[in-house]
């Protein structure tokens, strides 16, 4: 359920659909656990790669979204509209610039924090029940990531 928030939160913290970034970014859960990874969003792809080998890599693209096990790329599921929010976030976006610091969805708390460094996000909060985490951005620069970077299968190797 982790991985299907983050989707959606991720891409609601896209600024327009003409954005192309790569970041590093630290996902610091409430228990003090952190996950560490990259991520490449370019127009309506992203791609969101955790470091862990036991972990996995989140591919959105064409309005189709699957998470790929870092470990055995042979292993993919495909994410169900439904799991991860993705008519809210179309809506959200097509509201640019006219997004808030603040979100309520499925009973979350989303806080969005602008970066003075880069022209994306610096933290994205988000609380509920059962979910507590601050994602935050680094590194991010403008980067036009070749389209194979978002394709699942074959998953193409790429180093941050």
């Amino acid at each position: 359920m982790k991985f299907v928030l983050l989707l959606f939160f991720l891409l609601l913290s896209t600024k327009s659909f003409s954005l192309s970034i790569k970041c590093k970014f630290e996902e610091v859960y409430f228990d003090k656990s952190i996950q560490h990874g990259f991520m490449l969003l370019k127009e309506n792809s992203l791609r969101y790669q955790y470091y862990d080998n036991q972990l996995f890599t989140i591919v959105h693209k064409n309005n189709n979204s699957f998470v790929v096990r870092n470990d055995n790329k042979s292993i993919i599921q495909k994410l169900k509209k439904e799991e991860y929010f993705i008519e809210d976030l179309m809506k959200l976006l097509k509201d640019y610039p006219n997004l808030k610091k603040n979100y309520q969805s499925n009973g979350y708390n989303i806080k969005l924090e602008n970066s003075s460094l880069s022209n994306f996000y610096k933290r994205i909060a988000v609380s509920g029940e059962n979910l507590n985490l601050s994602i935050y951005f680094n590194d991010c620069e403008t980067y036009d990531a070749p389209d194979h970077y978002f394709n699942h299968n074959p998953l193409s190797e790429y180093i941050f």
